[in-house]
């Protein structure tokens, strides 16, 4: 049974880390929407996913992130209006498409609404 845990912002609800039951090898691919970030350990959840994965397969992120460009007084507005949904600065500094450029291949990274979000994808050689 995978491990529950408990994020603040979310309701109570109980959010399953993913890190915890990834299956040995031979996973199929790996997709995230908006979740990863809110995880401290997400740089292990990606090590691990990474593993994970069948070779030529993809793992790919959808996220938020701080643009470079904004100025803080917007990020914290931001934070402020999404924190309901578990956002926190603290979130702002965590990069995930890091941590898929140290563990996978052919990376690709796409900002999108002038650098709020992004989608990230890597391939496990």
């Amino acid at each position: 049974m995978a491990s529950a845990k408990k994020i603040p912002g979310l309701g109570g609800q109980d959010v399953f880390s993913m890190g915890k039951k990834y299956p040995m090898f031979g996973v199929n691919g790996i997709i995230s929407t908006f979740a990863i970030t809110l995880i401290p350990e997400y740089k292990e959840i990606i090590r691990r996913g990474s593993e994970a994965l069948a070779p030529q397969v993809r793992m790919v992120i959808a996220d938020l992130r701080k643009p470079d460009r904004w100025p803080l007084w917007i990020v914290n507005f931001m934070v402020r209006i999404t924190r309901p949904f578990g956002a926190s600065l603290d979130i702002t500094r965590r990069k995930p498409w890091e941590a898929m450029q140290t563990y996978l291949a052919n990376n690709g990274f796409t900002e999108l609404y002038g650098g709020f979000t992004y989608i990230s994808a890597g391939e496990k050689s």
